[in-house]
């Protein structure tokens, strides 16, 4: 669920678009909250090094995540663990898989990132109506099979909810993204399709928290 959040951890306070973070790139996407419309190319990021007019030193170095929500998909590209451009569309449960690639790599192309520098792509949805089109168009328009949060990629935190399998991934990105980020203990707020709350406790494990209306 994406939208204006905000992570409260001892005293402090922090407002965010929304948190993604994967073990496996070492990167947490925590980016700041501002009024875009639905589809934007954002400029208000760390350039990326691996532009087309200068290679990137020990080849492959980005990696590609991405957050599919009710309201909308956001695309980052992460380089050495920091974000450096991102791009929203709308989510609509009948995109095509060519639709996404070629706005895709639209995007590559304005920005002029290599898309053969890209070591991973990463996807955690809660819409899984697209996930069919957003795999195919990895596969064909970037040449990666992609890693699902809960389908191959698991999230290393301890799921003490009473059912872990209720529990979307969102939530768990958002709580491990936010546990990196500022330690433990905290509460995970985010303002989106729906208002969620999420508790972590002093051991940095997911306790579970509850669901509003947006």
């Amino acid at each position: 669920m994406i939208g204006k959040g905000a992570a409260f951890a001892l005293g402090k306070r922090c407002d965010y678009g929304f948190c993604f973070a994967v073990q496996k790139a070492g990167a947490a996407f925590c980016r700041r909250a501002k009024t875009k419309p639905n589809f934007s190319w954002y400029t208000d990021t760390k350039p990326c090094r691996s532009r087309l007019s200068e290679k990137a030193p020990g080849g492959k170095t980005m990696v590609f995540v991405v957050d599919v929500g009710n309201t909308n998909m956001e695309f980052g590209v992460f380089e050495q663990g920091k974000l450096c451009q991102s791009f929203r569309l709308v989510t609509r449960r009948d995109i095509t898989s060519d639709e996404v690639g070629l706005q895709i790599r639209t995007f590559f192309s304005i920005h002029g990132l290599r898309p053969e520098d890209v070591e991973d792509v990463v996807i955690t949805s809660v819409v899984p109506q697209v996930m069919y089109s957003m795999k195919n168009a990895f596969r064909k328009y970037l040449g990666k099979e992609p890693l699902v949060v809960q389908e191959n990629l698991e999230i290393p935190i301890v799921n003490r909810y009473s059912n872990p399998a209720e529990v979307g991934a969102d939530r768990l990105v958002n709580s491990f993204a936010a546990l990196r980020k500022y330690g433990a203990p905290l509460i995970v707020v985010d303002f989106g399709t729906a208002t969620t709350f999420d508790v972590i406790d002093p051991s940095g494990a997911y306790l579970g928290g509850s669901i509003y209306p947006g």
